[in-house]
């Protein structure tokens, strides 16, 4: 089975527990269950957490906010389906 970039992004992040991914200048993040919504990651996007809070200065005009380390939040990793998805990346390698 050959993932897409974005496939394979969206399975490391779920492994690695993390909520999505934002731009380290604070121009954008996205969720897991929207992932790049502007067609594109970003070769700075970094893996971080959702937050409720928003950050100073956007005075609760945000719905969430993607953060660099964890606060209080959901485990979104099913992790014997990150062990399925890591078998399979593993044979697409071998082949």
């Amino acid at each position: 089975m050959n993932r897409t970039v974005k496939q394979m992004v969206l399975v490391s992040l779920k492994c690695g527990g993390y909520d999505g991914l934002f731009h380290p200048d604070g121009a954008c993040g996205c969720e897991l269950s929207d992932l790049a919504p502007c067609g594109e990651i970003g070769l700075d996007c970094t893996a971080g957490y959702k937050t409720t809070t928003c950050p100073p200065g956007l005075d609760g005009a945000c719905d969430f906010y993607i953060v660099p380390e964890p606060t209080q939040h959901d485990d979104l990793c099913d992790c014997d389906q990150c062990e399925n998805d890591r078998a399979e990346y593993q044979k697409g390698l071998e082949r």
